[in-house]
């Protein structure tokens, strides 16, 4: 291996890396890597259905099974470049016990059980109809990896996760809601309709079915106090399985009310790449000036503002397009990986009061940390 042949290698793996874990702000590249892998997941849940249809199947069977193929392709090669690229991550970084880890992540794991179906009845002939009928029941859990594409989806596991407690007591809540009406409807039914609730495991098939307002009519009360029942225990049903929703819809807002407090204070990372990092806010007029001289140069490019004076930018700095603002010291190197200056093409740093001149000694300091960081 030659000398240049080491760096360029470690810049594809960290490339790879990039491009195939997430789409990180403005790379395009990512972002149409994440998209087409989630529409590819989509089209194989879609030609997974169709192909229960004999007619459809008889004539397009076998383009279902190259596309089933052509996809199988597609879904081993990402898992091997996110085995082969996990080691551009710090947090993975050992060539064997980091490859271990990463792929021993729910994720990965996932993944690894779409794609096996496909190759296990290669590696074991003897697997009978059965198997393949397990095989192909898997390939429903390929729906599940949108997850890893969509931040709204994020968003959800982790509302779900914060909510657990209150979502575990409605949980419960309606199990003994559900155990209570089906025993009372049994004894106020069983003696008008013993076919029909014979015993209180059978009562709670009609517990769910009205408790969810499906009702089925398979099972139904006849006597007065048996529908009496059933109609509180509807309207019962209704709003207990109310609780989950509204739950779940206050986590959502708590959720997005502070991702967006955190955004406008400066507490999240920089998601932009390729664009500028501005170090001390030089107050609205020259910011405007600035933005306006370098996006007449670079249409919609990011800037991320830096500074540890302001709670939040000015208003009409902070609605711009596509400027982040960190409240963070300037002189922290930790601050430098959360603006992720690495990812950006320029750092401007501004004095941190415009009438000290150039040479003011903590902007010099800023400027020698910043190339150091840099170099390092």
């Amino acid at each position: 291996m030659t000398g240049n042949s080491r760096p360029l290698l470690a810049r594809l793996k960290t490339r790879t890396n990039e491009v195939i874990e997430k789409a990180a702000g403005e790379d395009r590249l990512s972002q149409t890597v994440d998209v087409s892998l989630a529409l590819l997941i989509i089209l194989n849940i879609l030609a997974l259905m169709l192909e229960t249809v004999d007619s459809i199947d008889a004539k397009y069977g076998r383009a279902f099974r190259l596309f089933d193929v052509f996809s199988l392709v597609i879904f081993t090669a990402e898992y091997v470049l996110r085995i082969w690229s996990c080691t551009a991550d710090p947090a993975f970084s050992h060539p064997i016990r980091g490859r271990l880890r990463y792929a021993t992540q729910p994720m990965m794991l996932l993944d690894l059980l779409v794609i096996l179906p496909f190759y296990l009845p290669k590696l074991v002939p003897s697997a009978d109809l059965r198997f393949a009928r397990a095989g192909r029941l898997l390939r429903l859990v390929r729906i599940i990896r949108i997850g890893r594409y969509s931040a709204s989806l994020h968003t959800l596991g982790f509302v779900f996760v914060r909510k657990k407690e209150e979502l575990v007591i409605a949980f419960f809540a309606e199990i003994i809601l559900l155990i209570v009406a089906s025993s009372v409807l049994y004894f106020v039914e069983t003696d008008a309709q013993p076919d029909v609730f014979k015993n209180i495991p059978t009562s709670m098939w009609w517990g769910m079915s009205t408790l969810t307002t499906v009702g089925y009519g398979d099972i139904v009360p006849i006597t007065v106090w048996g529908k009496a029942l059933a109609m509180v225990i509807s309207l019962i049903g209704i709003a207990m399985f109310a609780l989950p929703v509204g739950i779940l819809g206050a986590g959502f807002v708590e959720q997005r009310e502070e991702m967006e407090t955190k955004r406008r204070t400066g507490q999240m990372e920089n998601p932009h790449e390729n664009g500028y990092v501005l170090f001390n806010f030089p107050g609205v007029a020259c910011f405007s000036a600035l933005v306006e001289e370098i996006r007449h140069i670079e249409s919609g490019v990011p800037i991320c503002v830096v500074d540890d004076t302001l709670d939040e930018l000015p208003p009409s700095a902070a609605n711009r397009s596509n400027v982040h603002f960190i409240r963070a010291s300037i002189l922290d190197r930790r601050t430098y990986d959360q603006a992720r200056l690495r990812d950006n093409q320029a750092v401007i740093v501004f004095p941190t009061e415009s009438s000290v001149p150039e040479s003011d000694g903590t902007t010099r300091t800023v400027v020698d940390l910043v190339s150091r960081y840099l170099r390092g």
